[in-house]
């Protein structure tokens, strides 16, 4: 196989020059074979290499650039065709690298290439995954590439959905930057998304870049001041130090606490020890009160506002595990401090609604909570208890509230594997926007499924569809054939719409409920008890495998382990069309 692989460095071709396409391609495919064969392997857990030296990536350059000769001829010119020739060879640059394992270099060189023809492009969505795709095999500090990206592709895009998708990447890098005490680039990329989110149209991502910015500009200054005092601070009284700076300052608790522990004394020493060793999945209640009035005494001893305000938001998160088992008395003082805690959680945005209680599924879709590639492609579980989606097709796009999942219509869905707790047959509540690609209406000519949870001999168990059969309404179908059907039996395609289906046990019977856009809309007292089924939960589609699918874009899927109460619906769908994620806001 000598004569298939491109030898590096220089990437010498054989005698007769440069290597033909059928030969650069086969190479591109036999690598792939062999690292999708080597056993355990994971892109996950893959050792990431060193990007090459400055030459072996121009020689590596030089030789793709003559395997694409033609492609790169058409995206030279001066024309609108161009733009499209660009985002073709950005695409297949993109997809040869992904399939060369074995050549660290020609991989990089592909991704890079294919991340500056997207920028030449405009072309957001492909300029993130060459980005991604590099930052996820090569070890090497990624800023400045971003930045560069980032910077360029602010400077040629123009609608404002990928100024939100830019917008977004942006704010992440900041995160990312903020998260590891890295002020400098925190600051470019805040001031970078502070000119693209206003342009965006999102005024949630604007005021969160906002909050964001001002986080780092005041981490910056404390920061610098701990810095300063390190150089003169060792042993406990430098974790004392640091201890105060992640817990204190920065709200980092799991890097804080165990530096707390190691460089206090008395008191605080106590408390930081009583916190790290409780245990919080089973908490025990008198326990977690303990140490939630340990730490609420320790804020009473700090000055600064920033330090009494996380001190104070950690003993909250300890009050939270036990007051319901308080004695009258201790009830009422522990209560009394968690309301003053919920007026500073709303002073900076963090305010929990009675309807975010009970949530077991919260599925946002927002840039950060999707994660991996291809059949490992994930979005997370915001209510924290691990009921994470797995993507079968379909892809993050701009949602209702920041990110949503986009459907083709063909198949695609995300997949929530079953658990115990979600069963739905009791009480429960299922809640999402929805935007059709195509209008919806009498007519239709196959089904279209939102969210379905499998099937009770044949029937449908707990299912949220528009109906071929139905004259466009909007149909919640349970075991035994029962429904629900909205009163409304249009929906225009590009326009967003809420849904949210409760089933509640009142008295002896069960009663299934519609709202649409916070209203109530059709009310069904079940005939029958509906089932729980164990199978799989599809977003999008019929079954997991991917019939009667969507087409249009879903986001802020959301699944509870009771009925919310009508205020709560309404509550829950004024919130979100104002740029309220409940997901984003799940307790956990």
């Amino acid at each position: 196989m000598q004569g298939l692989k491109l030898v590096v460095p220089g990437i010498r071709a054989e005698a007769r020059g440069v290597y033909p396409r059928f030969l650069l391609l086969a190479a591109i495919w036999f690598s792939a074979v062999l690292l999708l064969a080597a056993p355990g392997f994971s892109s996950e857990g893959a050792v990431k290499s060193p990007v090459p030296p400055r030459l072996s990536q121009d020689a590596s350059l030089k030789q793709i650039r003559s395997v694409y000769k033609a492609e790169y001829a058409k995206a030279g010119k001066r024309s609108k065709a161009a733009l499209a020739a660009k985002r073709s060879l950005s695409e297949a640059l993109l997809k040869a690298g992904t399939e060369t394992g074995d050549d660290a270099v020609i991989a990089y060189s592909l991704f890079d290439e294919s991340r500056l023809m997207a920028v030449e492009a405009g072309a957001v969505d492909l300029a993130l995954d060459a980005l991604s795709a590099m930052i996820q095999r090569y070890e090497f500090d990624p800023q400045d590439v971003q930045f560069e990206t980032f910077q360029r592709l602010a400077q040629r895009v123009k609608s404002p959905d990928d100024i939100w998708s830019l917008s977004h990447a942006v704010r992440v890098a900041a995160q990312d930057c903020y998260r590891s005490d890295d002020f400098d680039s925190a600051g470019k990329f805040i001031k970078l998304v502070s000119r693209t989110a206003p342009r965006s149209g999102d005024k949630a991502l604007a005021s969160s870049v906002s909050v964001l910015g001002k986080k780092i500009k005041a981490l910056d200054k404390i920061y610098s001041a701990v810095e300063k005092k390190l150089k003169k601070l060792t042993g406990p009284a430098a974790d004392l130090e640091l201890g105060r700076y992640y817990a204190f300052s920065k709200g980092d608790w799991k890097t804080g606490l165990p530096l707390l522990r190691k460089g206090s004394v008395g008191p605080l020493a106590i408390v930081a020890a009583a916190d790290l060793g409780a245990d919080r999945e089973k908490p025990d209640p008198e326990v977690a009160v303990e140490v939630g009035d340990a730490w609420w005494e320790a804020a009473e001893k700090e000055r600064d506002k920033l330090t009494v305000e996380n001190i104070k938001l950690r003993a909250g998160s300890w009050y939270e595990l036990g007051v319901e088992d308080l004695v009258p008395l201790d009830k009422k003082r522990v209560a009394s401090r968690l309301r003053e805690l919920a007026k500073l959680r709303k002073g900076s945005g963090g305010a929990k609604e009675s309807y975010l209680a009970g949530l077991v599924v919260a599925l946002s879709f927002d840039p950060g909570t999707v994660t991996g590639e291809d059949e490992l492609k994930t979005c997370r579980d915001l209510s924290g208890r691990g009921n994470d989606g797995t993507f079968s097709g379909g892809k993050a796009v701009r949602g209702k509230v920041g990110g949503g999942l986009g459907l083709n219509g063909s198949g695609e869905r995300v997949v929530i594997v079953h658990k115990e707790e979600l069963v739905l047959e009791q009480g429960s509540t299922v809640s999402m926007w929805f935007k059709p690609g195509s209008s919806l209406g009498r007519g239709l000519e196959k089904t279209q499924v939102l969210f379905s949870k499998g099937y009770i001999d044949r029937d449908l168990a707990y299912c949220l569809l528009f109906s071929d059969e139905g004259g466009g309404t909007m149909t919640g179908a349970f075991s035994e054939r029962q429904y629900l059907s909205s009163n409304q039996n249009s929906w225009a395609a590009g326009k967003w719409a809420h849904v949210t289906m409760t089933l509640s046990l009142e008295g002896d019977d069960f009663v299934a409920r519609l709202y649409i856009n916070g209203a109530l809309n059709d009310t069904n007292e079940l005939r029958k008890d509906p089932q729980g089924s164990l199978g799989s939960i599809s977003v999008g589609a019929m079954d997991p495998s991917g019939r009667r699918s969507f087409k249009g874009v879903v986001d802020e899927v959301a699944i509870w382990d009771r009925p919310l109460a009508a205020a709560e619906v309404t509550a829950l769908y004024q919130d979100s069309s104002r740029g309220k994620s409940y997901c984003a806001a799940a307790p956990r």
